[in-house]
């Protein structure tokens, strides 16, 4: 199996993402490679965890400080590698549109997605949420995004609206310009 990972990383990203996406979907690779997630653990981030985030997910993650309340990092690890990343992020302002909380931020390594880890971290942060007293929790993805929207589905949010950030018209949108999606969970029982 080690032999097959290393000549993946050889052939060209555009090539192997989707088809290891496909992959991923099936029950037989989550049978296969289920023990890729024994002995995992979701912790808060360590500032050397952040360092891993930042190289592994190229995301501009920023260090709260002692003081700020409003992001909690969290990452899915096992041993010391980072398998996955989410945030749980507070708008208080009551005069934004986006206040309330969020869940952000959701990424998983490409070889380990599949394996329920995303879900796990998204239902830690729907826990952390909750138990901070929020009534909902939001998230914003891709319209185009299908696994993303199916996991928010599942573990119960309702789509909310759809919102362009992007130039209308444009024939190949970056993916900062594509279609999001904001969808919401309930969490008063």
């Amino acid at each position: 199996m080690r032999m097959w990972v290393k000549h993946l990383s050889t052939l060209p990203r555009k090539l192997i993402r989707p088809c290891l996406v496909k992959i991923q979907r099936t029950p037989l690779y989550r049978a296969a490679f289920g023990h890729k997630r024994r002995g995992m653990e979701i912790q808060e981030a360590a500032e050397v965890d952040l360092d891993q985030v930042r190289r592994t997910f190229d995301l501009e993650v920023k260090t709260p400080s002692s003081d700020d309340h409003d992001v909690v990092n969290l990452v899915a690890k096992k041993g010391e590698k980072v398998l996955g990343f989410a945030q749980l992020v507070r708008h208080s302002e009551a005069n934004t549109l986006d206040n309330g909380y969020y869940l952000f931020s959701l990424n998983v390594r490409l070889l380990y997605r599949g394996l329920g880890i995303g879900r796990d971290l998204a239902q830690q942060v729907v826990t952390r949420a909750k138990r901070e007293g929020a009534t909902e929790l939001s998230v914003i993805t891709n319209e185009d995004n299908r696994t993303a929207l199916g996991l928010f589905l599942e573990l119960g949010f309702h789509m909310k609206r759809i919102a362009s950030f992007g130039k209308e018209g444009k024939q190949n949108p970056s993916l900062q310009e594509r279609r999001k999606v904001i969808l919401a969970k309930s969490l008063v029982d």
